[in-house]
């Protein structure tokens, strides 16, 4: 995504001066508690291991057989808990968007296509909301009505044989 990013950004700069700042889009609630809960699993399951003699007898329990077997190889069973833990925590918070908004309004959703968009299409796309902007202000009652109806708008985006895909 980042390669995606760097080439949007350096051809809308480049023809139309317009500044491009990034942002991550949020992964659900339910997908950052998932991963704090692998976080916290992960971390245990380590500490667990490398404490288990320790640990287990403090509490009065025999070290479980499974504890025994990782504590023969310890910095593999924890290189690989760290390795396996950090995987899933990433794909949870992996949203796939790629979203453009300019002015407030999106031009492109990733997230709603399914797909990247084309090159073409964002740079007329956003030169002709940026010309139609130059020189008008909103403010007030009716440019905050007019902001939620261009924010609801979604832009259909013309599929050409001849554009490029990012």
């Amino acid at each position: 995504m980042a390669g995606a990013y760097v080439q949007v950004r350096d051809q809308v700069v480049r023809q139309l001066g317009v500044e491009v700042v990034p942002s991550n889009y949020p992964p659900s609630t339910s997908n950052v508690v998932l991963a704090n809960l692998a976080q916290v699993t992960q971390l245990g399951f380590i500490g667990a291991t490398i404490f288990a003699n320790s640990i287990f007898p403090a509490i009065g329990m025999r070290v479980p057989e499974f504890f025994e077997s990782m504590g023969q190889n310890k910095f593999g069973a924890c290189t690989g808990a760290w390795f396996v833990g950090n995987t899933i925590q990433q794909n949870l918070l992996s949203t796939g968007a790629f979203e453009i908004y300019y002015g407030g309004e999106k031009i492109f959703s990733k997230l709603e296509s399914g797909r990247m968009p084309r090159l073409n299409f964002l740079v007329e796309e956003i030169g002709a909301r940026s010309a139609g902007r130059q020189g008008r202000l909103r403010s007030g009652k009716g440019a905050n009505q007019q902001r939620q109806r261009e924010q609801q708008r979604v832009v259909k985006e013309p599929v050409e044989d001849d554009d490029w895909e990012l």
